[in-house]
């Protein structure tokens, strides 16, 4: 792959290719991660549902499309990006440090990866920036080099971020490197993780959050604890 012999190369010449190497060995650890709010991580281990993507949320009537850029052209970058099973693909992050985007909630699902790697694979970036960035027609095909299979997510991502280390980073660096978020849902930068079928409960590995404020949200942390104990899942908080 060009963009991956063109990473090493350019680490090479700028003294710190022994990082990148470290970079991809420590990306070879990340989970998949989805960032949502405590009420959809109750719902989904509480409430016993399935986590399903935006399309069968809409068609079951569980969602309504919004009226922003988004939803108005979901469809068809999502058709461009799995013709004929975009109504598959469950979307996640890729993490070293179990931390999620925060705009898209504050409870992180870490998902155990023996039952999601041989259905995964990641891509470059939130594929609507990747739209305007290459300028992809989405009725030709991707270009080559900005997806790969979950077990060689390093290489894509040491395509993806070498031009982001030097000979002064530290491995303690390589979380923020690897998935920086900036608040919003659609300003910060990561690798997703595509993830073909639904999730449930038994996916999960752990939950991360932050400590419940309420005493409503301390009852439902409780139960949660509980419930993810019984399947031989974990709640931790930060």
């Amino acid at each position: 792959m060009r963009r991956l012999k063109d990473s090493e190369t350019s680490t090479k010449a700028r003294n710190c290719g022994d990082v990148l190497d470290r970079f991809a060995d420590a990306v070879l650890t990340s989970y998949a991660v989805i960032a949502r709010s405590l009420a959809v991580v109750q719902d989904l281990v509480e409430g016993g549902r399935t986590y399903t993507n935006y399309h069968r949320q809409l068609a079951s009537g569980a969602r309504l499309a919004e009226d922003n850029e988004w939803d108005r052209t979901r469809t068809q970058v999502d058709a461009a990006l799995f013709p004929n099973f975009h109504q598959e693909v469950v979307f996640a992050s890729l993490s070293l440090d179990c931390r999620g985007m925060s705009g898209y909630g504050e409870y992180v699902m870490v998902l155990k990866e023996p039952l999601i790697a041989r259905r995964a694979s990641v891509f470059e970036a939130n594929p609507y920036d990747l739209v305007d960035k290459l300028g992809w027609l989405l009725t030709k095909p991707i270009p080559p080099g900005y997806r790969a299979p979950w077990n060689e997510r390093q290489l894509l991502a040491k395509a993806k971020l070498h031009s982001e280390l030097t000979a002064a980073t530290a491995d303690a660096d390589f979380p923020s490197i690897l998935a920086c978020d900036r608040g919003g849902t659609g300003n910060s930068d990561f690798i997703e993780v595509h993830i073909y079928g639904p999730l449930n409960m038994h996916t999960i590995e752990k939950v991360v959050g932050p400590k419940p404020r309420t005493r409503e949200d301390r009852l439902i942390f409780k139960r949660l604890e509980q419930k993810l104990s019984e399947i031989g899942a974990k709640l931790e908080t930060t």
